[in-house]
């Protein structure tokens, strides 16, 4: 296990396995998270869902992004951007993709 923390920054990688785990805390704030608490709740009133693996609650559709408002957006936005940071081939060079983002 390794923490490559080397800006400071708060992010911690480790590697686990192929697939490394990534912890890192959203540039949100309080009242960021409660607008996203209201979008995701009145979303749950207002459309049934989907049932994949959600035992006795709501699992909202792949479309976040068309429904998740201003919030929605820059969090999906962080998202994006710290996994451009950490994407790289086997030899651990960086590399750049296109993202298609289902949330």
């Amino acid at each position: 296990m390794e923490d490559n923390d080397k800006d400071g920054g708060g992010l911690e990688v480790r590697s686990l396995f192929p697939t490394p785990l990534v912890i890192a805390r959203a540039p949100m704030t309080e009242d960021d998270n409660n607008d996203l608490r209201d979008v995701i709740l009145a979303r749950e009133k207002s459309d049934p869902g989907v049932n994949h693996s959600n035992l006795m609650g709501w699992q909202s559709r792949d479309d976040f992004l068309a429904w998740g408002g201003e919030t929605g957006t820059k969090l999906v936005g962080f998202v994006q951007e710290l996994t451009d940071q950490l994407t790289a081939d086997r030899a651990g060079n960086r590399v750049q993709i296109k993202w298609f983002v289902n949330a």
